[in-house]
C-alpha cells in the first residue's frame, strides 16, 4: 500500500472533493458512481481500491467514466489492496485515510459497491479519523449489463448523503448548452435507451440528492416537468402525448398517458387525413402499444389449458398460466419443467413487442439484454420471409396508411434483428405458408421438454387447435394485453419504465413530430429517414424560441 501511498500524497488532490471508492462488489457501478458524484457533488479525484477480482472488471469499463475527474485506481498504480477478509479490508481502509489526514480536510466515502459487512464497519470507523468523513450511496440496479449514467436515467440514480452538506455545496447548475446527437439510428432498443436517456439527462435539472444528518431526513423537492407535444409536420396544433416530474420519474398519470398515447397520435393523423379509414389506421397504430411495452403481454388463452409438470420423484402435478404476463410465464415454466424449453413465435409476435417482452424476461433472470437461462428461441423462416417481404414492396415510398404499414413492418424486421443480436435464438427451416401452419409441423420435431407456439391472431390460435397440434408436449398460447398501464412500483418497475418512455417516444417519431419540453431547453424528434441499414433514423433538433 505504501506506494499506492505516495502517488497519492505526491499528487494534486482535491482537500474537499475527493472521494474513496472501495469495491469489493458490483464493480460495473462504479461508471454511475462517478458520474453522478462528479454532476451533484462537483467530486473530482476519485481513489478507487479492489479487490483483485473485481480490477478487471473495472478496467473494462473506464472508458465510460467523465472525462473531466482524475482517476486514482490502485489496480492500475500499484495493485488491488483489497482481500477477501472484512477485518483486514477495514484496518487497510482506516491506514489509507489516516495517511491523507494532512492533505485533505474532507473525504467521501461511496458504499456503492461495498459488502454490507464492510460498509457497516467503515461507517462504526468514522470516530477514529481526524478529517470530516461524509458517506455516500447510489441507487443502481444490481444487474451487469445496465447502461451506466448518463445513459440511463437520473431518477433511478438517487445520492444518498450521509453527512452535513450545506446547499451552497450542492452542484446543481442550470442547463448550459450540451451538445445533443443528431439523429437516433437504430442500433437496437438498448441503444434507443441509452440515447433517449442521455438527451433527458442533459435537458433536465439535476439535485437528486437525499440527505441524512443531525437526526433529519432531507429530501429533494419536485424537480422539473418534462412534457412531450405531439404535432404533424406541417401542422401548427400540437397535443399534449405525456408529462411528468424528472425526479420522481414516470408517474401513474404518465404511465396511463404512455398507455393512451397511440390514440392520441391516430386521432391526429386521421383529423389531416380523413379519407384514410379509422378503422384500419387504428389497427395499425395501436401496435405501437404493445411494440413499445407500453402494456404487458399476457396469456389470454391456452391449450391444454393446465400445463403437466414431472417431477423428480415421478409425481405429476398440473400448472395454470391463463393471465400470466408472458414474461413471468416463461421463466416460471423453465423454473418447474427444469429443462429448456423451446419458444416458437409466430409472425405477428414481432409486431406485438415480442422483443421487449424477452427483455423483461432477461432482466427477471438477472442478466438484462442476454439470453433467457432455459428458454431457446427458434425464428421461422416463414416470419421473417413475410416481414422482409412487406419491407421490400415498399422500400418506404408509399404513402397514408401503406406508408404506417410498411414503418410497422420495418420495425417487426428490427424486432426480429434484436432477438438475435440479444437472446441467441435459432432459425427452423418453417418456410411453407401460411406461417402459423408450417411452425406447427416444426413445433412437433423440436428436442425440448416443451415447446410453445405463440401467437396474437385468433385464426392462428384456432388453427392450431383444428389441425390438433397442441399438447402436453406443444403449448398453444394464444397472447393479449392487460387492460392496465404498466407497473412503477419499485426502482426496477421504474427502470423498466424508462426503457419503455425511450421506446415509445423514438417510435411515435416516426408517425409525428414530437416536441420534448423542459424550463430549461426544448427539443424535436423527427422522422429523417426509413431506407438504410440503421433505419428508422430519428433527427434531433433544438427548437429556438
Amino acid at each position: 500500500m505504501e506506494s499506492f501511498v505516495n502517488v497519492l500524497l505526491a499528487g494534486k488532490i482535491s482537500p474537499d472533493k475527493t472521494m474513496l471508492l472501495p469495491v469489493d462488489i458490483h464493480p460495473f457501478v462504479v461508471p454511475t458512481v462517478i458520474s453522478r458524484m462528479k454532476e451533484e457533488l462537483d467530486i473530482v479525484d476519485f481513489i478507487i481500491i479492489t479487490r483483485r477480482e473485481t480490477a478487471e472488471s473495472i478496467r473494462n469499463v473506464m472508458n465510460s467514466f467523465p472525462t473531466d475527474v482524475n482517476i486514482y485506481f490502485d489496480n492500475i498504480m500499484s495493485k488491488s489492496l483489497l482481500k477477501d477478509n472484512i477485518f483486514e479490508n477495514l484496518f487497510l481502509t482506516r491506514s489509507l485515510i489516516k495517511s491523507l489526514e494532512g492533505k485533505l480536510n474532507r473525504i467521501y466515502i461511496d458504499i456503492s459497491a461495498m459488502s454490507g459487512p464492510f460498509a457497516a464497519g467503515m461507517m462504526e470507523e468514522r470516530s477514529n479519523l481526524k478529517i470530516d468523513v461524509v458517506f455516500t450511496h447510489v441507487d443502481i440496479l444490481p444487474l451487469p449489463g445496465l447502461p451506466s449514467y448518463p445513459f440511463s436515467p437520473r431518477w433511478v440514480h438517487k445520492v444518498y448523503i450521509h453527512g452535513k452538506i450545506e446547499p451552497s455545496q450542492l452542484s446543481h447548475p442550470s442547463n448550459q448548452e450540451v451538445d445533443l446527437p443528431r439523429e437516433i439510428r437504430w442500433q437496437g432498443s438498448k441503444y434507443v435507451f441509452m440515447e433517449i436517456s442521455s438527451i433527458l439527462n442533459s435537458i433536465t435539472g439535476k439535485g437528486l440528492v437525499e440527505s441524512f444528518y443531525d437526526g433529519q431526513r432531507h429530501v429533494p423537492g419536485e424537480g422539473d416537468r418534462l412534457s412531450i407535444y405531439a404535432s404533424l409536420p406541417g401542422g401548427e396544433e400540437k397535443k399534449l402525448l405525456l408529462t411528468m416530474d424528472t425526479r420522481t420519474g414516470p408517474s401513474e398519470e404518465a404511465v396511463t398517458m404512455m398507455y393512451d398515447s397511440w390514440k392520441i397520435i391516430s386521432n391526429m393523423i386521421h383529423e389531416q387525413n380523413s379519407d384514410v379509414d379509422k378503422t384500419l389506421l387504428d389497427r395499425v397504430l395501436m401496435q405501437i402499444q404493445r411494440y413499445t411495452g407500453s402494456v404487458d403481454l399476457v396469456v389470454k388463452e391456452m391449450k391444454p389449458s393446465r400445463v403437466e409438470i414431472r417431477r423428480d420423484d415421478q409425481t405429476r402435478e398440473h400448472r395454470e398460466y391463463k393471465g400470466w404476463k408472458i414474461h413471468s410465464f416463461l421463466i416460471d415454466l423453465v423454473r418447474q419443467v427444469k429443462k429448456p424449453i423451446a419458444l416458437l413465435p409466430d409472425t405477428n409476435m414481432f409486431y406485438q413487442g415480442f422483443h421487449v417482452t424477452l427483455l423483461k424476461a432477461s432482466i427477471k433472470n438477472g442478466h438484462p439484454w442476454s439470453s433467457i437461462e432455459g428458454v431457446r428461441i427458434y425464428i421461422p423462416i416463414c416470419a421473417e420471409a413475410e416481414i422482409n417481404g412487406k419491407v421490400a414492396e415498399s422500400a418506404g415510398e408509399a404513402k397514408g396508411l401503406s406508408l404506417y404499414s410498411y414503418i410497422m413492418a420495418l420495425l417487426a424486421n428490427r424486432a426480429i434483428d434484436e432477438v438475435k443480436k440479444y437472446y441467441g435464438s435459432f432459425q427452423i427451416p418453417a418456410v411453407s405458408p401460411p406461417c402459423e401452419a408450417s411452425i406447427a409441423v416444426v413445433a412437433q420435431n423440436i428436442l425440448e421438454e416443451k415447446a410453445i407456439l405463440m401467437t396474437a391472431d385468433r385464426k392462428a390460435y384456432n388453427a392450431w387447435q383444428t389441425i390438433n397440434v397442441c399438447s402436453d408436449k406443444v403449448l398453444c398460447v394464444y397472447v393479449g394485453h392487460q387492460h392496465k398501464t404498466i407497473n412503477i412500483d419499485g426502482m426496477f418497475s421504474k427502470y423498466y419504465a424508462g426503457i419503455v418512455l425511450a421506446n415509445l417516444l423514438y417510435v411515435s417519431s416516426l408517425f409525428v413530430n414530437l416536441d420534448i419540453v423542459t424550463a430549461q431547453d426544448k427539443l424535436r424528434l423527427s422522422l429523417e429517414s426509413l431506407r438504410g441499414s440503421d433505419a428508422p433514423v430519428v433527427k434531433v433538433s433544438r427548437i429556438i424560441t
